[in-house]
């Protein structure tokens, strides 16, 4: 009796926790499906879901605009510890993504890649540094591949499988910086336990010596998952830090230093009142995704989005505007809306609303590419369906829908679409 209690108790917990996210347990593949010739994301719904992911821009290829490296997370998912490559079609102003691989230069870190990029050996192209681990205290290393082809064609040598001075202990979040302004990068590693690590580069330019000055730099601590990024985001010729952690914040500490000696200033907690709640994961990064000169804002989050806040400012006053909570998604989609002269695509879409953040009214636009059942529907972060906004068969064509949240407090709410054979689920955000 007791036993069957339990095991009730346990499936009540696993479909509630499920619908924290407003989505059914369910397990179903969503297939992979080209839109103008792009590839979009092969995503996953219920136990195979994608998780942690981290973003990483870099020009790869040398042609002038950033590529897009996507590190994988998630304990049991199929791609953790793997690193998808996005390689941008486009140019530096208008990016064009294409999903070349799931499974970039055949690396597996385990758990929860973290890749990064930066030129450690001074010989013109670009190196890479993979952290990996997971929640429980696996992992907290950082693996490290030399280029040793061109800026154009890169060709990956691994001399050491993790760099020795380096174990965190869980979640290794890498990101280099000349902190000290000596010419030549220092490290510094996030974790799973909130704090930062930092190793000062004592070597050179081309011969990298790392020097473990503190596991526990500046006395910062996040909490849980310290994700670390720098840009100077005030244009003062000196790097600022951002630090996202499990609360779902980006807390943004301004140097007021030098470009040779950091002094650190806490200005915010919630970095552009930036707050995904207790999402268990954001890791903000910087890039300047449309050539203007400024550096635009992504973060990335536990349930596999990649958000988009374009820098309509400039590299002293930013003015973030959200975009996207599904960047590479719905950089392909509005490809082809905007401008496939193609045959209509066959594959359901799920575009994200406008306005977001919105009050009280949202559009909601999705396309049907056959005849079939929909159902629309928005729920909060407790799972409680706050509408049902369509229920029925409809005919294949592009439809909108507006959802009124007038009676609805301030906070996040997911809108999924179910079809035969298709689910997905989207997030926005209130605020009266």
């Amino acid at each position: 009796m007791l036993k069957k209690t339990f095991q009730m108790l346990l499936i009540s917990f696993l479909v509630m926790s499920s619908f924290a996210f407003g989505q059914e347990l369910t397990w179903q593949r969503e297939y992979d499906a080209r839109v103008n010739g792009q590839l979009m994301v092969n995503t996953y719904s219920g136990g195979d879901a994608v998780t942690w992911p981290k973003s990483a821009f870099v020009d790869i290829d040398n042609d002038g605009d950033l590529d897009l490296f996507v590190g994988k997370g998630g304990r049991w998912a199929s791609e953790s510890g793997k690193i998808r490559f996005y390689r941008n079609d486009g140019d530096k102003t208008n990016p064009n993504w294409t999903l070349v691989t799931k499974f970039y230069n055949s690396i597996d870190v385990g758990t929860n890649a973290n890749p990064t990029f930066c030129d450690i050996d001074a010989d013109g192209d670009f190196d890479l540094f993979v952290g990996n681990g997971y929640a429980g205290g696996s992992g907290g290393n950082v693996a490290f591949y030399r280029n040793d082809g061109t800026p154009d064609n890169p060709d990956w040598f691994c001399p050491v499988k993790f760099l020795a001075s380096i174990d965190v202990g869980d979640q290794s979040a890498p990101t280099f910086v000349d902190i000290d302004g000596d010419g030549d990068f220092d490290l510094f590693v996030g974790g799973g336990y909130g704090r930062i690590t930092f190793c000062r580069n004592i070597g050179t330019p081309q011969t990298a010596v790392w020097d473990l000055v503190s596991s526990y730099y500046n006395k910062l601590d996040l909490g849980w998952k310290s994700t670390p990024t720098f840009t100077d985001i005030d244009g003062d010729g000196d790097f600022d830090l951002f630090i996202g952690n499990d609360r779902g914040e980006i807390y943004f500490y301004q140097n007021n230093g030098t470009p040779a000696k950091a002094a650190w200033t806490l200005i915010t907690k919630q970095y552009a009142d930036i707050n995904f709640g207790w999402i268990d994961y954001v890791a903000p990064t910087f890039a300047d995704i449309d050539g203007d000169g400024d550096d635009d804002l992504f973060v990335s989050e536990y349930h596999g989005n990649i958000n988009f806040y374009r820098n309509n400012g400039d590299q002293q006053n930013p003015e973030w505007v959200w975009e996207s909570c599904d960047f590479i998604n719905s950089a392909e989609e509005s490809t082809y809306v905007e401008h496939s002269t193609a045959a209509t695509p066959q594959i359901f879409i799920l575009y994200p609303n406008y306005p977001n953040p919105f009050n009280p009214t949202t559009v909601i636009k999705y396309y049907l590419p056959k005849s079939c059942r929909v159902k629309l529907e928005v729920f909060n972060t407790l799972g409680q369906k706050e509408a049902t906004l369509v229920d029925g068969v409809q005919e294949p064509d592009n439809y909108q829908v507006t959802w009124n949240g007038a009676d609805s407090p301030t906070g996040i709410y997911f809108y999924c679409l179910k079809t035969k054979g298709f689910s997905k689920t989207m997030k926005m955000t209130l605020m009266k």
